[in-house]
């Protein structure tokens, strides 16, 4: 009876113990590991990042600091001085995705060194919103413009010209005279110019670079003028890639 009542005793202090050290374990766990709010999709985030590209990726490398080899097919965003990259890679401690999520012989768009990745000296991918995008022939797959878990399809085409023409709006004052120009930068790299002509004023809109006038490529906003010697210009909601002109 007594060597029972000790073998009961000696099992009870065992499960203690293990009970005790699993308790001691698991606040380190959480502590070391990494957790961050989602900032949003691809398309929300990725100015977020110095550096965006396309690239395949060639292999994993394992280890205390997992990493992944990526070519570089186009850079989209930033430059870099070689085609091959070495991308940091989740080790459990920082916001980063597991190199298993990448395929070798995948092709992505990598918004690389975003917020969370801390990358030190070297490349890193955040976590901390949707900084890759799946290529899948020609388009590319994964949260573009919606929700977290919200799977969309769209043509690298279409992915470019959304990466260089944002959505915005800015508001235009000021006034022009008879047969005088009038000149205003606006946005990420636009000048709004009045071309004067016979008719009154020519709208043109070009990007810092560029000579073509992209106000040609959507339907003219409407203009407000006094029949005055200086006119007052009051431009309406544009449609397409042009900002709000009020």
């Amino acid at each position: 009876m007594s060597i029972f009542r000790a073998s009961a005793v000696l099992r009870d202090a065992r499960l203690f113990l293990a009970m005790l050290l699993l308790s001691l374990t698991l606040p380190l766990v959480q502590a070391n590991a990494c957790t961050c709010y989602w900032r949003g999709p691809f398309l929300s985030v990725f100015r977020d990042a110095p550096l965006v590209v396309r690239g395949k990726v060639l292999r994993h490398n394992a280890g205390q600091h997992p990493s992944m080899d990526v070519q570089v097919l186009e850079i989209l965003v930033g430059g870099v001085l070689d085609s091959g990259l070495r991308i940091q890679m989740g080790d459990g401690l920082h916001c980063r995705p597991e190199a298993k999520n990448f395929p070798v012989g995948s092709e992505w768009i990598l918004a690389i060194n975003g917020p969370g990745s801390k990358p030190g000296n070297g490349l890193a991918i955040s976590y901390c919103g949707e900084y890759w995008l799946r290529v899948d022939g020609a388009e590319v797959v994964g949260s573009i413009d919606g929700h977290q878990d919200e799977v969309k399809r769209l043509s690298l085409s279409k992915l470019s010209e959304q990466m260089r023409y944002p959505a915005f709006q800015s508001e235009l004052r000021g006034t022009v005279g008879d047969g005088k120009r009038f000149r205003q930068s606006f946005g990420p790299g636009f000048e709004f110019v009045l071309e004067p002509s016979p008719a009154g004023w020519e709208i043109v809109v070009r990007e810092q670079g560029r000579d073509e006038n992209l106000a040609r490529l959507t339907p003219p906003p409407s203009l407000c003028a006094q029949s005055t010697g200086n006119r007052s210009l009051a431009c309406c909601r544009c449609p397409g890639i042009l900002p709000s002109l009020l």
